[in-house]
């Protein structure tokens, strides 16, 4: 089995981590040390789905502390008109891989807010994000969401009213067969209740088994997690569309993000020893699928420092360069804040962007065609 980061350099294997955060406003559950560990434990993975990220501090400080891993990002999820009292939809994803663009050049995302929302604890405004990315080229299309929780986990619940709500959204984005989804999210459905395969049939879903030697099958899990509240079992799930390009391997882990054992809260002090950062378990998904027989042209961000990105390509050649505008400014030599020559036709480029702000990279021929991207980052 080969590890996460050995997988990041294959275009036909995808990671994904989705984590329940556990931060509502105003609620003293240590949400101040655990933003500071969190992203540790997510920087390995492709894509991240977190749920439940409503703090706007904190999921601005783990956004943050994720730029230089996942420099790709939507979310929150529909700010509410009343924050005081009521919360964002709490779901985010990052990605280490770019945001595919269409023929204008925008970002392929989308989101929806469920009917019956606001609802839970804080009248969230629940609902999902769609987004497709592109890893070296390869399409995946990525579903983050977080479903209302009702404990009688019946088939009449509001819960499964968001499923089908969901299975629509899906279906709205008219993916072709040949590419991949993979749906993420707290469903708040038990595994162990006739309600989680009426989810899967009405998501046309699959959820990967776990492996043979898996310890931990619950992410919600009261015997282990003393914050975890509502019964044991798994409410967490990465699946795949069974009606889309279908992996020919796929497993599931159950993750127990936990703090170190050192009082350094991570370099920012703090008292978390040992502890579970969150009343979930994180859950990962991995996805292997057949390789692409032809390798597409793409541009990503392949590392970033404070000034200095390294973009690596696919598609040069003589007279192609890489050019990188501010969010609204037209792709030509003289608009570009800064360019460079990519005369290979794979390879990397480095180039300084000093300045703050939304910006976007294309790689262009001599004449402005467009071979890859636009893809779109924040400098902070």
């Amino acid at each position: 089995m080969s590890t996460v980061l050995e997988d990041a350099t294959k275009e036909n294997v995808i990671d994904v981590i989705n984590y329940n955060t556990w931060m509502p406003r105003g609620v003293a559950n240590k949400a101040s040390y655990r933003k500071n560990e969190i992203p540790f434990h997510l920087a390995p993975f492709d894509i991240v789905v977190l749920e439940e990220a409503f703090n706007d501090e904190y999921r601005n400080d783990m956004r943050e502390a994720l730029q230089k891993t996942h420099p790709f990002w939507t979310g929150p999820l529909n700010l509410p008109k009343d924050q005081t009292f009521q919360d964002d939809g709490g779901v985010v994803i990052l990605s280490k891989w770019p945001i595919a663009t269409d023929s204008h050049d925008q970002e392929i995302k989308d989101s929806i807010t469920y009917t019956q929302c606001p609802c839970g604890f804080n009248q969230e405004y629940k609902g999902a994000w769609y987004v497709k990315i592109l890893k070296h080229g390869t399409p995946y299309h990525v579903f983050g969401t977080h479903l209302l929780w009702d404990k009688a986990q019946t088939a009449d619940i509001k819960t499964m009213a968001q499923v089908t709500e969901l299975g629509n959204f899906i279906a709205k984005q008219k993916i072709p067969a040949n590419e991949a989804v993979i749906i993420a999210g707290d469903m708040n459905v038990f595994q162990h209740k006739s309600i989680y395969t009426q989810m899967l049939d009405s998501l046309n879903a699959a959820n990967p088994s776990y492996p043979t030697d898996a310890v931990l099958i619950n992410s919600h899990d009261e015997t282990r997690n003393s914050d975890a509240e509502g019964g044991t079992g798994t409410l967490d799930y990465v699946l795949y569309s069974t009606k889309h390009k279908q992996p020919v391997s796929s497993y599931a882990k159950v993750i127990p993000f936990m703090s170190p054992q050192t009082n350094d809260n991570n370099g920012k002090g703090g008292y978390l020893l040992s502890q579970y950062l969150s009343d979930h378990f994180a859950k990962h998904g991995h996805f292997e699928f057949l390789a692409n027989s032809n390798h597409p042209d793409y541009l990503e961000i392949k590392s970033l420092d404070e000034y200095s990105y390294t973009f690596s390509y696919s598609g040069g050649g003589a007279y192609t360069w890489v050019g990188v505008y501010r969010e609204n400014e037209t792709p030509d030599q003289d608009t570009a804040y800064i360019w460079g020559y990519t005369p290979n036709h794979r390879g990397e480029l480095n180039l300084t962007i000093a300045e703050t702000g939304r910006f976007k990279a294309y790689l262009l021929d001599n004449n402005l065609n467009k071979i890859a991207g636009p893809i779109y980052f924040n400098k902070n």
